[in-house]
């Protein structure tokens, strides 16, 4: 029931909507491999694929989500957790230094 009660929570779909549009939104289409027009993105070519094709390239990415979320474990939505507290500041200065100021997952 919370599943689909989340689906429906029109906060979580603009919090994530916007997190699409400043992270991977922002990445995938300065490595060109997506196109924004009209505040919707587009995979590049993704008009010339066959549905087999567009089925095979879904599948990928499930793929890669679910090995990153095995990675993670329960720590992948940490993040939104009522209950987590603060990180340190040096911790913080630890791992954005280690990521050069960036994203450690997309780059951004």
């Amino acid at each position: 029931m919370a599943r689909r009660i989340l689906g429906e929570d029109v906060t979580q779909i603009e919090y994530y909507t916007k997190r699409v549009k400043r992270m991977v939104g922002k990445v995938l289409t300065g490595n060109g491999i997506t196109r924004c027009e009209k505040g919707s993105y587009a995979l590049v070519g993704g008009d010339e694929l066959s549905d087999a094709e567009r089925d095979q390239l879904q599948e990928l990415c499930r793929q890669r989500l679910d090995a990153f979320r095995m990675q993670r474990g329960e720590e992948v939505f940490a993040h939104r957790s009522r209950t987590r507290s603060p990180i340190s500041g040096s911790v913080k200065v630890l791992v954005l230094s280690r990521a050069r100021g960036r994203c450690e997952c997309c780059g951004a």
